[in-house]
């Protein structure tokens, strides 16, 4: 048996997470996104009793871009068991 993982990225070209809060009006300012609470609650929850954990990671691109806005990048990666079967012929 061999041990793999599935890896799901979504990534944007937008103005990055840093931008974003930099430049939200007042009105947004006092709405609160729950969608990254949310998820860290639920893969918490599916980790507990795994071995293999699922692992989630949010990339603010400017970083990695020396200071140039180019979006958001999230990632899973998700355990996962690979079974090969060798028949005898």
């Amino acid at each position: 048996m061999q041990q793999a993982h599935i890896l799901f990225v979504v990534q944007d070209n937008g103005i990055g997470i840093e931008e974003t809060m930099r430049t939200k009006t007042s009105a947004m300012k006092n709405h609160k996104s729950l969608a990254t609470e949310i998820t860290k609650e639920r893969l918490y929850v599916l980790n507990k009793r795994k071995r293999k954990k699922i692992k989630f990671e949010i990339v603010d691109l400017k970083v990695l871009s020396n200071g140039q806005q180019t979006g958001t990048k999230v990632s899973f990666m998700i355990p996962c068991r690979t079974v090969f079967n060798t028949f005898a012929s």
